[in-house]
């Protein structure tokens, strides 16, 4: 976005320099995307019983916040919250709006990507990075007990992902 408001795409951009044209740019992105708002939960694994940790065939869990995201009814996947700065996550549990910029089944990799926001009054801020990767993830039942392996579905019939919807949004 210009400095006037004014939209411009980052191929009209990217011409604009290759012409050595100089444009006055706001320090903003305007993305549209799948929107919804995702639980966290700050998890110390040493202290959850019977969870897969430390395995020679898996990775290593790491305490901090994690993404929780439900897949069927009885089913939800935890996933690590990189964030940008540790202490936009005070408390155990939190919210964050979040918007989808890739989605497994449409990316080379298979991988999940979810950039995670906090609102302002006109605009949204960075907060972290979520990627999901099957090994990088591990899911819970109803009762709260930790699963070794899931029956995962694809990505596009998540509860999580049916309870977004597409909007446009400007993120500083």
């Amino acid at each position: 976005m210009t400095e006037y408001g004014d939209r411009i795409s980052l191929e009209k951009y990217l011409k604009a320099c290759d012409d050595n044209q100089t444009i006055s740019m706001k320090h903003v992105i305007e993305l549209t995307g799948k929107m919804t708002t995702f639980s966290f939960k700050h998890i110390k694994w040493s202290l959850e019983p019977n969870v897969r940790n430390n395995g020679l065939d898996g990775p290593k869990l790491q305490d901090g916040p994690w993404a929780i995201l439900p897949l069927t009814t009885d089913i939800r996947c935890y996933s690590f919250l990189y964030l940008d700065d540790a202490s936009l996550a005070a408390g155990s549990q939190f919210e964050f709006p979040v918007i989808v910029l890739e989605l497994g089944n449409e990316s080379k990799n298979h991988n999940i990507i979810i950039l995670v926001l906090k609102e302002t009054s006109d605009h949204y801020e960075r907060v972290g990075l979520i990627t999901i990767r099957h090994t990088f993830e591990i899911t819970n039942d109803r009762a709260e007990r930790w699963l070794p392996r899931a029956p995962i579905s694809e990505p596009s019939d998540h509860i999580w992902l049916q309870g977004t919807e597409k909007k446009t949004i400007l993120v500083k």
